[in-house]
């Protein structure tokens, strides 16, 4: 059941599947260990000790397991290169103006993919027009790449020698 849930949790890439996978495999381990202290109890006084202590162990490693991968989702990752270069692809093929993109980063709510980035546009860019720009490239990537993006739109100042 531990390895179905992963594989499949994996295949349609849900943590909460993973998750649940990684519980019943500690599940299965703990349980384990429980019985091998119940026969070898009886034989040797420290077996109840060392298994209370692997017991613990294994919870303490599946639940950093668990953290480890679903925190970084929630709290926002820095993107891959591939995946940079794909926003940038389209953000230089809809954008005529010179556009400085940074600070990218991605999160992911359930099946939901969210973005949130800065650019920098010409500094005497009337605000309609900035926003205009940011809306298109809302609705491009949320058309080709299923993706929720927001953008914050910063001035592009030229330093004068």
């Amino acid at each position: 059941m531990a390895q179905f849930s992963i594989r499949a949790g994996k295949k349609i890439n849900s943590q909460s599947l993973i998750a649940d996978g990684w519980h019943h495999r500690s599940d299965a381990l703990v349980s384990l260990l429980v019985l091998v202290g119940i026969f070898m109890g009886g034989y040797f006084w420290w077996v109840d000790s060392i298994m209370g202590i692997i017991v613990s162990l294994v919870i303490f490693y599946t639940t950093y397991i668990i953290l480890k991968e679903s925190i970084s989702i929630l709290i926002g990752e820095e993107p891959s290169k591939d995946f940079k270069a794909e926003i940038r692809k389209i953000v230089t093929n809809s954008v005529s103006h010179d556009v400085k993109l940074h600070h990218l980063h991605s999160h992911k709510y359930g099946n939901n993919k969210e973005l949130t980035f800065h650019i920098r546009l010409p500094s005497g860019m009337r605000l309609e027009e900035a926003h205009r720009i940011a809306e298109e490239l809302e609705n491009k990537i949320r058309e080709e790449m299923n993706i929720e993006a927001t953008i914050h739109l910063e001035p592009l100042f030229h330093k004068k020698n």
